[in-house]
């Protein structure tokens, strides 16, 4: 059942900034008023977060974490897991509702904290970063070959200014041309590399008006799409 305040063009007061801001910049409480709002904003929450934190003595600090410590050691990867799993979930509900001013503010908020942080970084500790982040990309890169791909294509074709773009992988598309390049008419092998590399075509190209859905998506081998080029060959300015 959705939720009656679900939609962001409520808004609510923050007495603590004295703005007037979307109910998506409010959190929800916890417990039994589960179902009700805080009173401050995201940011200024936040804000006084940091500053209690900033307040605190170096003994507490330490004290603090060490019970961090102690509380990771007490729990398995898999009960850490389950728990990132739900605030990750609770997160992408909250922004289910965004507005696409919301989420450029929020995504500038994570540049800025990024920077901060990047800034309080030893050399050594952003190397050891900057590599761990490396290795996630490459690694997911190679699992998620194809969402990669599919996500990469969309975004050159709304570069380019097309109005029309659907998220489509490659597998999609061979099953529906029978594993068989479109230009050529040869049998494609998902696996191969080079010039027979399988990649998507556009009909119609997209500097021509050409749409990046499925009715104007075919199968061609890297080479072959290459040659084409914009059109070249009229026989493939069909719709199949």
């Amino acid at each position: 059942m959705a939720s009656p305040h679900s939609n962001c063009s409520i808004e609510k007061g923050c007495p603590r900034c004295g703005k007037t801001l979307s109910l998506s910049e409010f959190a929800h409480r916890s417990g039994k008023r589960r179902h009700s709002y805080e009173s401050w904003c995201t940011p200024c929450r936040s804000r006084s977060n940091r500053e209690r934190q900033n307040a605190l003595s170096p003994a507490l600090k330490l004290l603090r974490a060490a019970y961090m410590a102690a509380w990771r050691r007490a729990r398995t990867p898999e009960q850490r897991r389950q728990k990132n799993a739900a605030e990750l979930k609770r997160r992408r509900r909250k922004r289910a509702g965004e507005t696409t001013e919301e989420k450029e503010r929020r995504r500038e908020q994570y540049r800025l904290a990024d920077r901060k942080r990047s800034e309080r970084q030893t050399p050594k500790e952003y190397k050891k970063y900057r590599d761990r982040h490396r290795q996630y990309e490459l690694t997911y890169s190679r699992t998620h070959r194809e969402d990669v791909y599919a996500r990469q294509a969309a975004r050159r074709v709304l570069v380019r200014g097309s109005l029309t773009v659907e998220t489509i992988t490659l597998s999609e598309i061979a099953k529906r041309d029978s594993f068989r390049c479109q230009i050529c008419r040869r049998t494609l092998k998902m696996d191969a590399t080079g010039r027979f590399k399988p990649t998507l075509d556009h009909i119609v190209p997209v500097s021509l008006g050409g749409a990046h859905n499925y009715e104007n998506l075919q199968l061609a081998h890297l080479s072959c799409n290459a040659k084409r080029g914009q059109g070249r060959i009229p026989a493939q300015l069909r719709i199949a």
